[in-house]
């Protein structure tokens, strides 16, 4: 039996000793043998609409989509009545339609010509935007959370949640991956044919007209750069036939940038062009046109654009398989009605575009661009 303790030093009435309650930590819960801890539940949702930056290049590639998607469509109509028209039956002519657009878009996806007009530039800027933000989502988050489910077992192991959670992350990760891929690829090609089609035209300017100041050189170069891009294809060379009116046009162009560079008038920019001598300065704009197709032409049949080309048919197959997996990942989730039925149409989009049936691919790709906006939002 203890003895009681004894109060050390004087009694003094109302300071008793204060008694501590001694605290014992609550037992350590585990999991049982064999099984993997409950995956901790997110902290926040993952933000919607304009509070995701993801959705931004969206917003610009759907209308940019749709249209392109309506011209092409467009232009399979044509081919299916021409077709027709020849007595073809229906099971021949949506073969060979689906043959032509197979090609066609390895043919865009290794040369596009799309630098004419204002819907062509935003396109491109449009692109290299897709890139900056799928590579910055796959460094950020999504590589990581694909790769933790598929290496700690959360597709084939955990609970359901788990199991799905983990589908998604991998689904997401791997279109994002897929897209990123394929805008990079774009940009590449793009920026190789006209880069290397600017700088030919500069370097013939440079010898040709040593008295052309910098901003006018540089303004024509970027204006023949733009026409050997709309125009070239692998293989040409400047003494085609097919570019004498392209050849016409730069003249009388180079003259006018020219002249409004150096605040000139037309027969004076005449001079600037060729050393002094005004009936030398169509022979400049045709050298530095010819120089810019023959590098043009060459990076137009060179392993980018080839490797850009042979990508899209692949991606597109990809992203449908990548959109169906999100699709059911997103069924058998909590997620809104909503984001379900958008996950789903988008989907079936994505699996009718990587068909390549005339106007089913168009339309299916269509529908699935503009689905994948207004899931964003849910």
């Amino acid at each position: 039996m203890n003895s009681p303790k004894r109060q050390m030093g004087p009694y003094v009435p109302g300071h008793e000793p204060k008694k501590v309650a001694v605290q014992t930590p609550a037992p350590q819960q585990t999991a049982p043998q064999g099984q993997k801890p409950a995956q901790a539940a997110k902290e926040e949702e993952e933000p919607k609409g304009f509070k995701n930056h993801e959705t931004y290049p969206k917003l610009l590639d759907t209308p940019l989509t749709v249209r392109q998607q309506f011209q092409d469509g467009k232009d399979r109509v044509q081919t299916w009545k021409d077709n027709r028209n020849a007595g073809h039956g229906i099971a021949r002519t949506t073969w060979e339609g689906t043959k032509d657009n197979f090609k066609k878009s390895i043919a865009d996806g290794k040369n596009p010509k799309d630098l004419d007009q204002a819907a062509g530039k935003l396109g491109k800027a449009n692109t290299l935007l897709k890139f900056g933000v799928g590579g910055q989502g796959l460094v950020s988050e999504k590589a990581g959370s694909a790769w933790d489910a598929v290496v700690n077992g959360g597709l084939t192991s955990g609970s359901a949640t788990e199991r799905n959670e983990a589908l998604k992350d991998v689904s997401d990760a791997g279109k994002t991956a897929t897209e990123t891929l394929k805008a990079g690829l774009e940009t590449a090609r793009d920026v190789q044919k006209y880069g290397s089609a600017y700088r030919a035209a500069s370097k013939s300017l440079e010898a040709d007209a040593p008295d052309l100041n910098g901003k006018g050189r540089r303004a024509i170069a970027r204006d023949i750069a733009k026409k050997a891009f709309n125009n070239v294809d692998a293989g040409d060379v400047g003494t085609d036939a097919k570019f004498d009116a392209l050849k016409k046009a730069n003249r009388t162009s180079a003259k006018d940038i020219a002249a409004e560079a150096h605040d000139v008038s037309k027969n004076k920019a005449q001079e600037l062009l060729n050393k002094g001598v005004k009936t030398g300065a169509e022979k400049t704009a045709d050298n530095a046109l010819d120089a810019a197709i023959e590098k043009g032409a060459k990076a137009a049949g060179g392993m980018l654009a080839k490797g850009a080309g042979r990508f899209v048919p692949g991606a597109n197959v990809a992203i449908a398989g990548f959109d169906v997996a999100k699709a059911i990942a997103t069924q058998k989730s909590n997620e809104n009605v909503g984001k379900k039925a958008t996950a789903w149409i988008t989907a079936a989009g994505s699996i009718a575009a990587a068909t390549n049936i005339p106007v089913v691919s168009q339309v299916g790709a269509a529908v699935s661009t503009v689905s994948d906006f207004v899931g964003s939002f849910f």
